[in-house]
């Protein structure tokens, strides 16, 4: 069964499942700018060579974050010109939201999301996927 989540809870659900991931995280947003939990969980689960993407928009990331995501060797990230949603998903469950991987996003705009697990509803869950992957 889906959760709706508001502000906080997207950005508590968003942490805790990059920190399940056990195998493939996949993040999308067009913008970003990473909060330092975000960036330390991220790092932690790409030392653990967990299979990583970051698919955004814009290729004006500014300096901090390009030179971070570069050190970060096997983050595999993606461009897409179209890019308008953001969802955030691993194994077992995903996030669909309005909320963008931007701290600013996360600390001050009034945002909503869905929180969906394999587990509560396979069939939704494998529908984002399936759209995420593609």
């Amino acid at each position: 069964m889906a959760k709706f989540l508001v502000t906080s809870g997207v950005t508590y659900k968003l942490e805790e499942l990059i920190k399940g991931t056990e195998d493939r995280l996949i993040l999308i947003s067009p913008y970003l700018q990473f909060s330092k939990r975000i960036k330390d969980n991220i790092a932690s689960l790409n030392i653990l060579k967990r299979d990583i993407r970051i698919i955004y928009r814009e290729n004006k990331l500014q300096v901090e974050e390009s030179n971070w995501l570069e050190s970060q060797i096997g983050i595999r990230t993606s461009l897409c010109n179209s890019l308008h949603a953001k969802c955030y998903l691993n194994k077992k469950e995903a996030i669909v939201t309005s909320m963008n991987l931007y701290s600013f996003s996360q600390q001050n705009n009034d945002e909503m999301g869905i929180y969906v697990t394999k587990e509560g509803d396979e069939e939704l869950y494998n529908d984002i996927r399936k759209e995420a992957e593609r």
